[in-house]
């Protein structure tokens, strides 16, 4: 009989004696000071971690099951300090959604498919974590074209949206996306996307190209322009995030993590609350002329 997943989860962390916490299909082992991350990564789901005073949010998107892998997706969280959790390709219906739950988490927003199977989007967050789901960005969802779920931060006015864009029709999606980010600009909001666009900044195209302008038009960028998914020799950057384009790496910081034992790298960004830009420090300079 061959090792199980959760075998293996368990040998590791004997092994290395690191506290883990999963993050979007993905276990991340850290030692106490956060320098080093250690991950195995079974395309599971995608993850949007949330500390108290900085936002993780780690993603890695190729999700396949939720209701498959609901059993390995709870033993992971249980120890996680995650406060949210943002699941793409839940391949899930609102029933079976419905009555699962996650040690310390709560459903509070998902977007289901009703014609067609799998896709779908699923938040859970922490029960300490004050937030308000947002319905009027839900609805914008379109099935087979862009799938959100969406909440806000209330002490923050950041909102964070996790997407699921599948490769049809390019015009639906480029819409939605520019209502979104509209409507959150004209609130004043903080927005964090995060997900798998399918729009491969590696090797850009007419899709990319455009919506690369977009997101330039409406004062946006996306954080990554790296590999996130390979496979043969093949390597593609499909899974991004997207902030304002005011935002200050300084405090918000994404990057691809090494993780070999999946086609779809997870994704990490750390996202600073309520950060407040220091400004410039003015220096005087006494001139001597003569």
């Amino acid at each position: 009989m061959g090792t199980s997943y959760v075998d293996e989860i368990r040998r590791i962390v004997s092994k290395e004696n690191r506290k883990f916490n999963i993050l979007l299909g993905s276990i991340i082992y850290d030692n106490i000071n956060d320098d080093k991350i250690f991950t195995i990564n079974k395309e599971l789901f995608n993850l949007a971690a949330v500390s108290e005073n900085v936002r993780y949010l780690e993603i890695n998107v190729k999700v396949k099951s939720i209701n498959n892998k609901y059993l390995e997706l709870k033993l992971l969280t249980e120890n996680t300090t995650c406060d949210v959790l943002c699941l793409t390709e839940t391949w899930t219906n609102e029933l079976k959604l419905g009555v699962m739950t996650i040690e310390g988490f709560i459903l509070v927003s998902y977007y289901n498919r009703m014609l067609f199977e799998h896709g779908g989007t699923a938040i859970f967050v922490r029960h300490s974590l004050e937030y308000k789901i947002r319905h009027d960005i839900v609805k914008l969802s379109i099935e087979m074209n862009c799938e959100l779920a969406a909440i806000e931060v209330k002490s923050s006015k950041l909102v964070i949206i996790c997407v699921y864009r599948p490769d049809y029709d390019y015009l639906i999606f480029e819409d939605i996306m520019t209502k979104v980010i509209e409507k959150i600009g004209r609130e004043n909001k903080r927005i964090v996307i995060a997900g798998d666009f399918n729009l491969n900044l590696l090797k850009p195209n007419n899709k990319v190209s455009k919506f690369l302008k977009l997101l330039s038009e409406l004062k946006c960028k996306f954080v990554l322009n790296e590999p996130t998914r390979t496979k043969g020799k093949s390597s593609t950057c499909i899974d991004n995030l997207i902030l304002n384009d005011d935002d200050d790496f300084q405090y918000h910081r994404g990057k691809v993590l090494d993780v070999k034992l999946s086609d779809h790298n997870v994704i990490e960004l750390k996202y600073k609350l309520n950060s407040k830009y220091p400004k410039p420090k003015e220096k005087t300079v006494r001139l001597d002329l003569e």
